[in-house]
């Protein structure tokens, strides 16, 4: 009992003690909106199914593979032979390096207790790989459905859907690096 008026009398008196961290839950969950991103870009690069046709035809960043209705034998070749694609393939690489280094000096910052030095670089690196990534997201479509005539039904597929998620985890670590700590950081 008597630690307990002894804990009030000092709050009453305003000598509490303030506890600072430089873990708040802005940081901890932007950060791990960042981590998200970089995971689903790396499955988005590495995926085989970025466009898929009835078991006739995918294509990914890497190759474009197809087979004859007669055949059950595939055949493949490179997918970085038209300008569009390898422009696709540079600007996804390149939000995703954005998305690397932003995620590497966001974890940085939280190990070494910057309270809000890096928010803004942060930010800035996050919105630019979501511009990159955007369009490389509009360009693949468009370019592929304008160059590309399947006479089968096609549809894009879990690659491509991987890319979008992790634009929009960007995107929301981004504003959440964007959101002023000193008005938030006082409540926790």
């Amino acid at each position: 009992m008597r630690h307990f008026w002894g804990d009030m009398a000092s709050s009453v008196s305003g000598t509490e003690e303030v506890r600072v961290s430089g873990l708040t839950p802005l940081k901890l969950v932007g950060l791990v909106c960042v981590f998200l991103a970089l995971c689903l870009d790396v499955g988005a690069i590495v995926s085989p199914a970025w466009v898929t046709a009835e078991d006739q035809y995918y294509l990914s960043m890497w190759e474009s593979c197809w087979k004859p209705v007669s055949s059950v034998d595939w055949s493949c070749s490179s997918a970085l032979s038209t300008d569009w694609q390898i422009a696709t393939l540079a600007l996804l690489l390149g939000g995703a390096a954005l998305t690397l280094l932003s995620f590497l000096v966001a974890l940085v910052s939280l190990c070494i207790g910057s309270r809000s030095r890096c928010y803004k670089p942060v930010a800035i690196m996050l919105f630019s790989a979501v511009v990159l990534q955007v369009c490389s997201l509009v360009l693949f479509p468009i370019k592929f459905i304008e160059t590309i005539s399947l006479r089968v039904y096609h549809e894009f597929n879990w690659g491509y859907g991987l890319a979008w998620g992790s634009t929009i985890f960007s995107f929301g670590g981004a504003i959440l690096y964007c959101l002023n700590p000193k008005n938030y950081e006082d409540y926790y």
